[in-house]
């Protein structure tokens, strides 16, 4: 802790007096306990402890990191990267995005994702949803069918809601099928 080799007192002391000493101590970089300990010096040279027990005088210091400030979240939001459909000869719609929590609060196993537009292309409506902590993501794939063969664009438009809290919305985003 880069202590100094020594540190004289600022007078002579009687036996059972006290003294009240300073010693400039750096803390180290990384959280945890440390401790330094200090022996006394008589002016003849002897070195000796405190106590009963000759005890080096013991400073401990604990070391606790800040955490970093993160930045102040809206509750609500999602990043959705590599967003795309795509339609096959015989009909087969298979859909694909990443999806990341970028808001402040998780999203449990309860959480479900349904296609609130474009919801005829697949059978069923809600699809389950990974829990997911802010900045967790998970790849979202579904396969679907289009009537038509993919000869015309597909819109939808996915929501991600927590049915336990009156279906509140989480995450909008769309997927697009453009021949």
């Amino acid at each position: 802790m880069s202590a100094p080799s020594s540190v004289s007192f600022p007078a002579n002391i009687s036996p059972g007096s006290s003294v009240d000493l300073s010693v400039q101590l750096t803390s180290p970089n990384y959280a945890g306990s440390y401790t330094a300990k200090f022996l006394l010096k008589a002016p003849d040279g002897t070195i000796f402890g405190v106590g009963d027990k000759n005890s080096p005088v013991t400073a401990v210091i604990k070391v606790v990191v800040p955490k970093t400030p993160t930045p102040n979240l809206p509750a609500k939001g999602c990043l959705v990267t590599s967003n795309f459909a795509y339609v096959y000869s015989n009909g087969d719609l298979y859909v694909e995005a990443i999806v990341e929590n970028t808001g402040s609060k998780a999203w449990s196993d309860d959480f479900v994702i349904a296609p609130v537009k474009g919801e005829e292309y697949f059978e069923g409506y809600f699809f389950s949803v990974p829990g997911m902590k802010t900045g967790d993501s998970f790849l979202f794939q579904k396969i679907g069918f289009d009537d038509y063969k993919g000869y015309y664009p597909i819109y939808i438009t996915w929501e991600i809601m927590d049915p336990n809290n009156n279906w509140e919305t989480y995450c909008v985003f769309s997927t697009d099928y453009i021949p």
